[in-house]
């Protein structure tokens, strides 16, 4: 199951803490250049692949150790590049009247990345008139930097469609354009993605700020919505027009990862428009939260956690071995076997009739909380 594209000889596998010491370590260097932080992330990221698959296939690395590992160095990506990003435009423009920060939404800002994940970011700032220039072609250099293939590799694919207007709006968003669109235009799949959103690089005091303004908008965004009819509908949407590929599919099969997102995220919009502060960016965070609370049962959080949680697995293992859904339908025992070990399932059969049991139960919290979305996805 190796990776044929990846060199072999993955290094022996470390518990969390190490690994990450290690991972920082890499950038120790405050004074490189640009190329040569670039080939610092480099590789970093061909380290952290390796050491992810050993722990994956060894079973000494757990899901939720893999994607804090991999989502803590894709931020500290985003910071080293974002950092050198401003450097370089101080110095073509000299000091500049404003901040800004990186908002990672999706898997990024919910810590919950594979290595097959890509970043889902956004750029917001605040400047004086003569220096909003400068910080428009931010954006530019860090996504040119992150996502840039040289003869030494890449490092990540980069996603900002989830910014105001898509791809048809700016790639940096004023701090005042950024309230006014979620409180008044935003659709609720702009701000279910919103409840994800983590400033992660910039100014960190501009980024608490960004941060609180998210959570104000979504509250005032969420009561011009119905919140269960809008997400009930995406769902049903989504399904038509993305099925599954098979059960194999936890991201799309009906009961899978999508329709857990969707449960917590309408949740805590429903929770933020009746006055609440609550917002958790991760799923299983989300899940406790809601239920700690009261708005979730304890089967509904019992039966969404042991699903996310082995849905996290079988994530993990299918981006670190390049596996698709055909894959996983059509391998040996032999070569499932990381899968087998980290989902503790003693056969191939016996870990698909959990996955089919996982995701009827999170169907039927579904069917329960949004059931509009249920009947339309089930006439189309």
């Amino acid at each position: 199951m190796q990776n044929k594209s990846e060199p072999r000889g993955a290094l022996p596998a470390q518990d969390a803490r190490a690994l990450q010491a290690m991972l920082a370590n890499a950038l120790s260097d405050a004074d490189r250049s640009f190329d040569e932080t670039m080939g610092a992330l480099r590789a970093r990221r061909a380290l952290l692949r390796q050491s992810v698959q050993s722990g994956l296939a060894e079973a000494t690395l757990s899901a939720q150790a893999a994607a804090d590992l991999v989502s803590t160095a894709a931020r500290r990506d985003v910071q080293a590049i974002s950092a050198a990003a401003l450097e370089d435009a101080v110095s073509q423009f000299g000091p500049l009247r404003g901040a800004f920060c990186v908002l990672a939404l999706g898997k990024l800002g919910g810590r919950e990345m594979t290595l097959g994940s890509d970043l889902d970011l956004m750029f917001v700032f605040e400047a004086d008139l003569d220096d909003r220039d400068a910080f428009r072609r931010l954006p530019r250099e860090v996504v040119r930097g992150l996502s840039a293939w040289t003869v030494d590799g890449g490092l990540h694919d980069v996603d900002m469609r989830l910014r105001p207007y898509g791809e048809k709006g700016p790639l940096a968003v004023q701090f005042s354009a950024l309230h006014r669109y979620y409180t008044e235009e935003a659709w609720a799949f702009e701000l279910q993605a919103m409840t994800r959103a983590d400033a992660i690089a910039g100014d960190a005091e501009f980024g608490a700020e960004v941060r609180h303004e998210i959570t104000a908008a979504l509250r005032a965004g969420a009561k011009r919505l119905d919140i269960r009819a809008d997400v009930a509908a995406m769902r049903a949407r989504l399904e038509r027009q993305k099925p599954a590929e098979s059960v194999w599919d936890v991201k799309m099969a009906p009961g899978g990862l999508v329709d857990i997102e969707f449960i917590v995220q309408a949740a805590q919009l429903e929770l933020l428009r009746a006055g609440g502060a609550w917002r958790w960016p991760n799923t299983g965070d989300a899940i406790a939260g809601l239920g700690a609370i009261g708005a979730l049962s304890e089967r509904e959080v019992e039966a969404l956690h042991q699903a996310w949680a082995l849905y996290s697995e079988l994530g993990q293992v299918r981006a670190a071995f390049n596996l698709s859904c055909k894959d996983l339908d059509g391998v040996g025992e032999r070569d499932l076997a990381p899968a087998l070990q980290l989902c503790a399932a003693d056969t191939h059969e016996a870990l698909r009739q959990r996955l089919l049991a996982a995701q009827s139960d999170v169907r039927r919290v579904f069917n329960a909380r949004l059931p509009e979305g249920a009947r339309t996805a089930s006439a189309a």
